[in-house]
């Protein structure tokens, strides 16, 4: 669900109204205890393990900010990485924390009355399957999951059930005035071809499919007994069940994704409650599809690296391969844990937990994993040369989506070392990727000139969030270069100047997520008043400095592209790239 549910002007309201009733330190201080450190407060963070407070919580401006782990933003951030909420469930939450009506959309309103209808049903049937797997109909579940070595305290956290075959499920529902069609909403129920209402998943051991707020959206089923009957059935999607966004125990993990910072993505269900069973609770599992972007989404708001752990054969490395590209694209740090052959997770945490731990410790790189993956794949060419250029390309193009300019570098490296070939080579490939050489020299010198710009106008914007007093000797350094050029700092600094005029406090409520988080950060830097004069002057110092960078970058770049075609470099040239880089040194 996305913010077009608060369509409109009513959206703008309605965060307005909850912002205005939530105060955020009365709301970190129901998760933790803070302190009072002079105008703000400070705790140990809640998003990473630490034992000096580095959590800074602002009253004033309404923010936090820690400077150990990063996190930063306002009340919604907050409780959006505190639960794992998206913003229009972290609306909801605090609307109801602070018993404010919020409106939606009359367009959205009859979706939102399906989805609450489809939530109590899947609730009332989690619990019904539940009560069953106690029964005497539920022994054979029950014994299946005691042969698994499942204990009670697993049944219970996950709230495993039973579905009787003798479909019992619509015979109640039926029974208490539950529409048939809202049955069949949910995926609940079908009907066979003799028109008859039936349970979808009788004679199956159920697994409820709970959302980031802990909602029963869906259902997971496997059967007991032997027969030809698909051995796990999901639910379809629905009005509130998308597999693709959804995570197995995902939920039940957040505590432990958080405080361990990372999360291990197993295949199934039986897998999750094992590594819970056994210790690993920052578990969770697809749901019959491969890493998606839209559940990196979700799990980059708690963790900061994922380590793919799918089964050894040939569906657990496609799927591994598909998860990594998810990673890739969303920038998130990956691992890949290389299980034993005819074994899955489940196996190996049962027969011993410090055996699986050791094999998440020495989980890879994904470039690595990919590296060796497509050598493996390539084995069976006989023409060697034919296999490495190949692999070549297929690693340009995972390379080409890191980043990291230290983190490509090292890649290209360990290409380069395993197929025992030059980095050259690979960098050769790399620029026919990137469509050319000068467009790859153009590339990395843009970046390493922005990179310096962003700089400069982050210290620019520091010092004047904390000392306006001194808006006059910034806006003469800023007379001295054009900052306002796709430069994320520099678009803050002309946010703050032309739009806000300086009033910090609006800015960071009308801010993304991603801005606010930054804001934070700099409103809760301090800057000692005795060092603003000096700090103004090293200032200006980079400012000239980076001027002449400019002229030095501009000068290489010629210089390059007329060796490049074998042209004669003027004298002229040479003596002032020459005069340029004395003065950088």
């Amino acid at each position: 669900m996305g913010f077009s549910e608060f369509a409109g002007m009513s959206r703008e309201n309605n965060v307005e109204k909850v912002r205005r009733y939530t105060d955020i330190v009365t709301l970190i201080e129901e998760y933790i205890p803070l302190r009072r450190a002079g105008v703000n407060y400070k705790a140990l963070c809640p998003f990473h393990q630490e034992k000096t407070p580095s959590f800074v919580i602002s009253p004033e401006k309404q923010i936090f900010h820690c400077f150990g782990c990063g996190q930063s933003g306002d009340v919604f951030s907050f409780i959006m990485q505190m639960e794992g909420l998206d913003f229009p469930g972290a609306l909801r939450r605090l609307a109801e924390r602070s018993n404010v009506e919020i409106e939606v959309s009359d367009a959205s309103d009859g979706k939102r009355a399906i989805s609450t209808q489809l939530y109590e049903l899947n609730l009332r049937a989690a619990s019904f399957y539940s009560k069953c797997l106690m029964r005497p109909s539920g022994v054979r579940a029950l014994d299946y999951l005691k042969a698994r070595g499942v204990s009670l305290e697993m049944i219970e956290k996950f709230n495993l059930g039973y579905a009787p075959e003798a479909n019992l499920l619509v015979k109640n529902a039926l029974k208490e005035g539950i529409d048939r069609s809202i049955l069949k909403s949910a995926d609940l129920a079908y009907e066979n071809h003799h028109g008859r209402l039936q349970d979808k998943f009788r004679g199956r051991l159920v697994f409820p499919i709970r959302d980031g707020q802990g909602r029963t959206i869906g259902f997971g089923g496997r059967v007991i007994a032997d027969g030809k009957l698909p051995k796990y059935l999901n639910t379809s999607q629905t009005e509130v069940f998308e597999k693709k966004r959804v995570l197995y125990g995902f939920y039940s993990g957040r505590d432990a994704i958080r405080k361990k910072k990372r999360i291990v993505v197993l295949e199934g269900y039986m897998d999750v409650v094992a590594a819970h069973q056994f210790g690993f609770e920052e578990a969770s599992a697809v749901l019959g599809t491969a890493l998606t972007g839209e559940h990196v989404y979700k799990v980059k708001r708690l963790a900061d690296e994922v380590i793919l752990a799918f089964d050894a054969d040939d569906a657990g490395v496609a799927a591994t391969q598909r998860g990594l590209k998810s990673l890739l694209d969303s920038d998130m740090r990956g691992r890949v844990c290389l299980l034993p052959k005819s074994t899955d997770p489940e196996d190996i945490i049962r027969e011993s937990p410090e055996k699986f731990a050791t094999l998440l410790e020495k989980s890879i790189p994904i470039i690595e994993w990919s590296l060796e993956n497509s050598i493996k794949q390539k084995k069976h060419m006989r023409d060697r040369l034919s296999a490495k250029s190949e692999i070549v390309r297929e690693m340009v193009e995972v390379i080409g989506k890191v980043n990291d300019p230290v983190k490509n570098s090292e890649a290209v490296k360990l290409v380069a070392e395993r197929l025992k070939i030059s980095e050259t080579a690979v960098l050769q490939e790399m620029r026919r990727h990137l469509r050319g050489q000068s467009s790859y020299i153009k590339e990395k010198t843009s970046t390493k000139r922005d990179s310096r710009k962003e700089k400069l106008a982050r210290e620019m914007l520091h010092v004047l969030i904390h000392k306006p007093e001194y808006s006059s000797e910034i806006k003469e350094v800023l007379r001295a270069v054009d900052f306002i050029e796709d430069n994320y700092y520099a678009r803050l600094l002309d946010l703050y100047i032309n739009k806000y005029k300086g009033d910090i406090k609006q800015m960071i409520v009308h801010s993304t997520e991603e801005d606010k988080k930054i804001l934070a950060e700099i409103t809760l830097s301090e800057i000692a008043s005795d060092s603003v004069f000096g700090y103004l002057k090293e200032l200006k110092k980079d400012v000239e400095k980076f001027l002449l960078q400019i002229k030095h970058d501009e000068l290489l770049l010629e210089i390059k592209e007329l060796v490049e075609f074998n042209k004669p470099v003027p004298e002229n040239l040479n003596e002032e790239f020459s005069r340029l880089g004395r003065l950088l040194r």
